[in-house]
């Protein structure tokens, strides 16, 4: 019996590690099988067997044992399966978050590095740009640059300027060409070049720059249809002598002949007005001829004093007052006379604003007819009056003294003209062409000293630096405030043939 009992227990222990051996085979991989083997089934192996055998021997009968058996079987597959799973779940999780974390870190790295890389280039580039500039700059001293200033200013031929300025003219407009002109001139010649190297830059910029507006400029002969001849051309016209284009005149000899032919057309066109124009309208023609003609007088003074000084400027001042009182036959070129002459009922407020209407478009006029002179490029300043495409304001004072100044000589002017200041008419002319003379060269350098706003708004409407209300304050509403002052002083001091009556 016993020996059958063994028999029966190997024969069943066989079968369940075999069964045991293929479940756990089948359902994990072979090194949870050797482990489980190793260890679980020799426990599980022991147990069953004692079981077994006593369940067998007290049971006998084969359905009872096999019944257990399966059990047996059945749970210690399921904690075997149980256990494998979860050491592979653990092996793969910490080798795949191992995996994970390395290519993270990878990735993290190359960004970072990548990133890192190109702020460490662009600081070290700024940074060598900065020292090697500063470098440059340090090592360029004044002999150098003035070396390579002669060297540029003997190889550049005339030819080549030439096609320079040609190039330049196609690629730049009038805004930019103004703007390279200003910067180069500031920001180079301070504090490096020579004067003498500085002259020859500037004047080359200016001529740059003066060519640039030839195709913009439009004078009162082009209006017409006719193409304007510089002096050049008409001497070559009449002497047959063929005059360098870099040849001027001298600025005095300029000035006559700007004066004269101002003057001189003037006079003409004064005859014509009378002659053709009917007598409704003469009157306001003929102050429109004569405020055209007289603020094209100051334009030319402008060169008088920067050639010449304030002494020649004053007397060509008090000559040109002194022609005008004599050329212009009674017509005014002030809008403060028009409104003198209404103070004192002479004309009708109608009257008096168209006087004043055809005076402003007489000193807007005055501008074109100086162009029209300039054209004839006798003086370098001519020619770059000519190709002008912007100016600046002459208030160079602040608004409350650019209105006392304007207020100031326009009351003087005023009262005097109505006072006899001498027996002696010519004295007496004399005496106020003076006077005027000495205002205006006193305060040229504060507001251009125009105490006319016909004259000041053909002079500087528009230009920079004066806003609109600020023009009409001090040019317009100064000289009336100054006309109205005098007016009013006239009603209680006379002055008689020079003597207080």
């Amino acid at each position: 019996m016993e020996e059958a009992a063994e028999s029966i227990v190997k024969t069943a222990a066989e079968s369940v590690v075999n069964a045991a051996t293929e479940s756990v085979v089948n359902g994990a991989a072979e090194s949870v099988v050797e482990a489980v083997a190793d260890s679980i089934v020799e426990s599980a192996a022991d147990t069953i067997l004692e079981s077994a055998a006593e369940s067998v021997l007290e049971a006998a009968t084969e359905s009872a044992f096999e019944t257990a058996t399966q059990s047996i079987l059945e749970a210690a597959t399921e904690s075997a399966f149980e256990t494998a799973t979860e050491s592979i779940l653990e092996a793969a999780t910490d080798s795949a978050f191992e995996t994970a974390t390395q290519s993270i870190l990878e990735a993290a790295t190359d960004s970072a590095f990548e990133t890192a890389t190109e702020s460490i280039l662009e600081a070290a580039t700024d940074s060598a740009f900065e020292t090697a500039t500063e470098s440059i700059l340090e090592a360029a001293t004044e002999s150098a640059f003035e070396s390579a200033t002669d060297s540029i200013l003997e190889a550049a031929t005339e030819s080549a300027f030439e096609t320079a300025t040609e190039s330049m003219l196609e690629a730049a407009s009038d805004s930019v060409l103004e703007a390279a002109t200003e910067t180069v001139t500031e920001g180079i010649f301070e504090g490096v070049i020579e004067e003498s190297a500085a002259d020859v830059l500037t004047e080359t910029m200016n001529n740059v720059a003066e060519a640039a507006a030839d195709s913009q400029v439009v004078s009162p002969l082009n209006m017409l249809g006719i193409e304007p001849m510089n002096y050049r051309q008409i001497y070559q016209m009449v002497a047959g002598v063929t005059v360098p284009d870099t040849d001027y005149l001298e600025p005095y000899m300029a000035t006559v002949v700007y004066l004269l032919i101002v003057i001189t057309l003037g006079l003409i066109l004064r005859k014509l007005t009378k002659l053709i124009m009917p007598a409704s309208i003469q009157v306001y023609l003929v102050e429109f001829v004569a405020t055209m003609e007289v603020c094209s007088y100051f334009f030319e003074n402008n060169f008088v004093l920067k050639h010449y000084g304030y002494t020649i400027f004053f007397f060509v001042i008090v000559l040109e007052i002194l022609i005008s009182n004599r050329t212009l036959e009674g017509a005014s070129e002030n809008p403060i006379k028009a409104l003198d002459e209404f103070t004192k009922r002479e004309i009708g407020f109608d009257k008096a604003l168209l006087k004043i209407v055809f005076q402003c478009c007489g000193g807007l006029a005055a501008y074109r007819l100086a162009q029209l002179v300039w054209s004839l490029d006798m003086i370098e300043d001519h020619h770059v009056r000519f190709y002008e495409v912007s100016c600046d304001t002459d208030l160079v004072t602040s608004i409350a003294l650019g209105f006392l100044v304007e207020m100031g000589a326009a009351f003087i002017d005023t009262y005097l003209g109505k006072q006899s200041l001498s027996s002696t008419p010519f004295i007496d002319e004399l005496i106020k062409a003076v006077n005027g003379g000495i205002m205006i060269v006193g305060g040229v350098s504060l507001t251009g000293m125009y105490f006319n706003p016909a004259m000041a708004t053909g002079h500087m409407l528009g230009c920079k630096g004066t806003e609109m209300w600020e023009h009409l304050l001090v040019y317009w509403a100064g000289p009336f405030v100054g006309c109205l002052c005098g007016v009013i002083l006239d009603r209680y001091i006379r002055i008689e043939k020079g003597m207080l009556v």
